[in-house]
């Protein structure tokens, strides 16, 4: 996703019981009225880990800093990049 806006679209196309569609619709309604402030930044690797660097020339867009004790993974889209995972 490249926005909040993208994120919460999932809860529009009926792929969550409604419930859960309702407390997703709720939260989306949330995070418009509260916008947190979109970091743009360069990550880099340092000791082993992944840290930013603001820049606002950057090719990431933080949305919600990483929290304490929380485990994340690093996804990247390879589509249409003309290598073997994407179009030529």
């Amino acid at each position: 996703p490249m926005s909040l806006e993208d994120i919460f679209e999932l809860a529009k196309g009926g792929a969550f019981e409604e419930d859960v569609a309702e407390k997703i619709k709720q939260q989306y309604t949330w995070v418009l009225s509260n916008p947190q402030p979109e970091e743009t930044c360069q990550l880099m690797e340092i000791g082993g880990r992944a840290e930013k660097k603001l820049d606002t020339k950057g090719t990431t867009t933080i949305l919600e800093n990483p929290k304490p004790g929380v485990d994340y993974y690093l996804n990247v889209d390879g589509v249409a990049t003309g290598k073997k995972s994407g179009i030529a």
